[in-house]
């Protein structure tokens, strides 16, 4: 407290936040390896399983490139905005976050878990490996017409992911993390393990079926 006004001093991200990263025409000057963004989504993935790690289970509702704050010269990411943070709750409906990295359970208003928070992950391993906003390609790119393309299980296009040698590999696990079908994505601790892997020895896992994309809960 300082002259009697409460002040919240917060550490600096120097480097700014994922989004500039990777969008700013001035950080694509930047070396950006694949082992350099692998490094960073699993240390995400690290940080989100922490939170669903805890008991009860405490959910993000708005991961997205903007509340990935970037430290030490790029290589070190840590999760802000805690604002929408809650504890899982036996009925969760409340529609949080931002349009184009909301699960379409969340949109639908419809009970959800810590998948939402999976398929947010999805969105953003997508986005990192493209380098491109998702739904990039729509012409008049608002909430309105994103919420309705993914509640509909319409997805950004996964041959946008740039051509690293084990291309086939992030684009299906970017499949499982959202998919329509929330019981089928992979939980926080399984895409820590897969990331922690060392990322030339990572091997394909199995694509998706047409089935998932359909996929409507009775809630």
């Amino acid at each position: 407290m300082i002259d009697s006004e409460f002040h919240i001093i917060m550490e600096y991200a120097d480097c700014g936040s994922l989004d500039y990263y990777l969008h700013d025409e001035k950080s694509r000057l930047k070396n950006m390896t694949y082992l350099a963004l692998h490094n960073l989504m699993f240390q995400c993935a690290q940080a989100v399983k922490y939170l669903h790690n805890q008991n009860p289970i405490v959910l993000h509702r708005d991961l997205k490139p903007n509340n990935l704050l970037l430290f030490d010269d790029y290589r070190t990411l840590k999760i802000c905005d805690f604002g929408t943070v809650r504890e899982i709750a036996s009925k969760m409906t409340s529609s949080v976050g931002t349009p184009a990295y909301i699960a379409p359970e969340v949109l639908e208003g419809k009970i959800y878990t810590e998948k939402c928070d999976v398929y947010s992950f999805g969105i953003i391993l997508w986005e990192v490996m493209s380098r491109k906003k998702p739904f990039h390609h729509l012409e008049n790119r608002n909430a309105l017409a994103i919420n309705n393309l993914s509640t509909r299980g319409e997805r950004p296009k996964l041959d946008a992911i740039k051509d690293y040698k084990n291309k086939k590999t992030i684009q299906c696990l970017v499949e499982q993390c959202w998919n329509q079908n929330p019981n089928r994505r992979p939980t926080m601790q399984m895409l820590s393990l897969f990331f922690s892997f060392d990322y030339f020895a990572m091997k394909p896992l199995p694509r998706t079926s047409k089935e998932d994309y359909q996929y409507r809960t009775n809630n």
